[in-house]
């Protein structure tokens, strides 16, 4: 019996660590998300690189914008597409 409960107490204080584990990872990466925000929010526009503190800054400022990104997204299509016909007598059948 005795070992039983040991055993009992020992799978509940593994799974309260675990728990402790993950609430501090969660907590990190709220940290995490909250300081890319507020970098966001304040116009930083630099990205690091993983393994090094150089910054990449992109070409355009808009670019990193959801704007700007769609604006670009857009001309991209603009080219890339073919134009349609504005007569429906030179629509394909």
């Amino acid at each position: 019996m005795r070992s039983k409960n040991s055993t009992r107490r020992r799978q509940r204080l593994a799974r309260q660590a675990e728990a402790r584990k993950i609430e501090a990872e969660v907590k990190k990466l709220e940290q995490e998300v909250r300081l890319a925000e507020l970098r966001a929010k304040n116009g930083d526009n630099t990205q690091r690189q993983s393994g090094t503190d150089k910054p990449i800054v992109s070409g355009h400022p808009g670019y990193d914008s959801l704007i700007g990104l769609t604006k670009r997204f857009g001309d991209s299509l603009r080219h890339f597409l073919p134009t349609m016909p504005t007569e429906n007598a030179e629509l394909p059948l």
